[in-house]
């Protein structure tokens, strides 16, 4: 579900929230990940296959080193594609390759449940909830990572305790298509 976008123009204030989906995945270290609600911290949520993981550095480590521990940062990498005789290979290259956890998506039904266009890195901004704020598909920009940090920014005040409700901002998805 497309709602709005960031860059060409697509926006729409005629939406519903929508919530993430609760799912438990291996990274390629055989640990298991459990991404369910309520989350203890904001959420950011990165979704790639191996088009798309060109594009992952780019958002992670603005993020990270603006936030670090503040922000629940996870990838999930999509790799349906990949037949079962080549996982090994594939697990291998991620402990090889790749320092922090990522989640294996070897069946897709993440990124499905998550409505993920392949190719891209897509990005999501949830709630303590689940509620997904925020939606960004492509490589970043400074206009889209800008949006991503004043959503980001918002749920952190809004959860602060004298704040008694936490919302999304501005409920909203962004696409940015060449």
């Amino acid at each position: 579900m497309l709602i709005g976008a960031v860059g060409n123009g697509y926006a729409s204030s005629n939406h519903r929230p929508v919530k993430g989906m609760q799912f438990k995945l291996k990274d390629q270290y055989g640990t298991k990940h459990a991404y369910h609600f309520p989350l203890a911290r904001v959420g950011i949520l990165l979704i790639a296959d191996y088009d798309g993981s060109r594009d992952l550095e780019a958002w992670i480590r603005p993020l990270y080193a603006r936030y670090e521990k503040r922000i629940r940062l996870e990838g999930v990498a999509e790799l349906s594609a990949v037949p079962g005789f080549m996982r090994g290979m594939v697990r291998g290259a991620f402990r090889k390759n790749v320092e922090y956890p990522v989640m294996l998506d070897w069946s897709g039904e993440v990124a499905k449940g998550y409505d993920y266009e392949k190719g891209k890195v897509n990005l999501f901004v949830l709630e303590h909830d689940g509620t997904i704020c925020l939606k960004t598909i492509g490589p970043v920009t400074p206009r889209a990572l800008q949006q991503v940090i004043d959503q980001i920014d918002h749920l952190l005040v809004a959860s602060m305790p004298n704040d008694a409700i936490l919302s999304c901002k501005n409920v909203a998805y962004t696409d940015r298509k060449p």
